[in-house]
């Protein structure tokens, strides 16, 4: 009897333990996250790099259409910079994601020249790594290119680390998250940016 009511009490401390671990790990976190974060929106670079979210048959998700938004602007006030649309087929979706992009900014007058589609990756590491293999049949010298990346708040800090391992030069040009996926975003991003930080080289 009072080995198992002392196995219970160690039991109850580790849990306890594990748990203000994770609350310390998710504040740090999420702290760097936001306190990381920049609008670089008025630097020219030579691309825009437009991270894709879900879609909607064959329209953005309200995340999606925050970053496409943030992207025009960009794109209206920097006229030489090109844009590539990274994103390929998610579950139950019938069209890639960066052809829904690509659609969303040519009906918002971005001219079809300016845009690039990128529509084979399926996460963020991906996401950069085939557009590295795009830029590396477009430019002589990667290391002279500057990467303006849009993508949402809590997503920014994994896309700029991750694009730093591919040897880019990153600027920030962060979107909104919509209100009632933020909880949701955030947390699920904690996981994903320690998984990223671990095993996407």
């Amino acid at each position: 009897m009072i080995n198992i009511q002392y196995n219970k009490d160690k039991m109850i401390k580790i849990t306890f333990l594990f748990l203000v671990m994770f609350i310390l790990s998710f504040v740090i976190i999420q702290s760097l996250i936001f306190l990381t974060l920049e609008d670089h929106s008025n630097i020219e670079t030579d691309y825009l790099i437009i991270h894709g979210a879900a879609v909607w048959d064959d329209n953005p998700s309200p995340t999606l259409e925050n970053r496409l938004i943030k992207g025009i602007e960009y794109l209206n006030k920097h006229p030489e910079a090109k844009v590539i649309v990274t994103g390929g087929l998610g579950e139950e979706e019938e069209y890639t994601e960066a052809k829904v992009m690509k659609d969303y900014l040519t009906s918002n007058e971005i001219a079809k020249n300016r845009i690039i589609k990128e529509e084979n990756s399926r996460n963020t590491f991906e996401n950069l790594l085939y557009t590295k293999d795009i830029l590396k049949e477009k430019e002589e010298n990667l290391e002279n290119i500057t990467l303006m990346l849009t993508t949402s708040e809590f997503h920014m800090l994994r896309a700029q680390m991750l694009a730093n391992r591919q040897g880019f030069k990153t600027l920030q040009n962060p979107a909104k998250t919509p209100r009632e996926v933020f909880l949701q975003y955030t947390i699920r991003e904690y996981f994903a940016l320690i998984k990223s930080f671990i095993l996407d080289k």
